[in-house]
């Protein structure tokens, strides 16, 4: 049995994620010959209904949801979306067949001179949410294969290197700062930049966007002061914990020598300033 998804055209993304959805055994005749509105249902509206009805506690669905970080839960509902507009503007019907996802493909495929990350993220986003939703999904071997052959044959140009990235701006606004009022905010600015450009780090990896769920409460990851040791011979041993990569939350040490002969751009510097600045803000 194929997944029909339907809604009343009312309600919140997370309530058509949870009344607008018939079971797999629900005759889908009358159904179709309503002609309802498509309406998109979110991820965690979806699997929220689901681990509830499974009687999970509120504790356990919100450490399930944190298997998504919130800006991948963004990405997939934003792609959910434009799937489910798909279904309503160019199908008509309440079934989700596997034809149809394969049309969407190609639709993001000819929207795209490389659309491989586009099309990795319909398939995951779709299929996450079929899942959830306990129906057959239009996520087949036949699709995956699909997949492959659209990138081979849809992606018109290589992946272009990135260009090295200059410094010159950082530096010119870093000695302007030090001419003037160099508070607290622009200690910590001056710190994390050099950070992340000398370690080659995302900014998340100084400032982590992962959650942490005690006792059904979530919270984000913080980057602490105790995460850097003073080393010795004037470097610092930053461990990193919680970052994008870190799936098993293993944590990783990282060293930042200081910089010779360039005070101003010297991350060590920096953070021996950012915490003394602290030392002076925080009791």
């Amino acid at each position: 049995m194929d997944a029909y998804v339907a809604s009343d055209g009312g309600g919140s993304a997370t309530d058509a994620g949870t009344k607008g959805v018939c079971s797999p055994q629900e005759s889908v005749s009358t159904r179709a010959s309503e002609k309802l509105a498509v309406a998109a249902p979110s991820l965690e509206g979806v699997w929220e209904h689901q681990l509830c009805t499974g009687r999970w506690s509120d504790s356990a669905i919100k450490s399930f949801l944190c298997q998504w970080a919130p800006s991948t839960r963004s990405t997939y509902n934003k792609m959910i979306h434009r799937f489910f507009m798909y279904l309503q503007q160019q199908v008509g019907i309440l079934e989700v067949r596997e034809r149809h996802l394969a049309n969407f493909l190609q639709l993001l495929a000819d929207s795209s001179d490389r659309p491989k990350s586009l099309l990795q993220c319909a398939v995951a986003s779709v299929g996450h949410l079929f899942a959830g939703l306990k129906c057959k999904s239009p996520v087949t071997d036949r699709i995956h294969g699909f997949v492959t052959a659209l990138v081979k044959g849809g992606t018109a140009l290589p992946l272009t290197p990135s260009q090295v990235f200059s410094v010159s701006a950082f530096r010119q606004l870093f000695r302007a700062w030090e001419g003037g009022d160099f508070d607290l905010e622009k200690c910590r600015m001056q710190c994390l930049t050099l950070m992340a450009i000398t370690l080659m780090l995302r900014p998340s990896d100084v400032a982590p966007r992962s959650i942490i769920v005690k006792q059904g409460e979530p919270s984000p990851h913080i980057f602490r002061l105790r995460q850097v040791v003073e080393n010795p011979d004037g470097s610092l041993t930053l461990s990193l914990f919680g970052t994008k990569n870190d799936y098993h939350r293993d944590g990783h040490t990282v060293l930042l020598p200081p910089a010779q002969n360039d005070t101003l751009m010297c991350p060590v510097r920096a953070f021996l300033r950012y915490q003394s600045a602290l030392d002076q803000v925080l009791p």
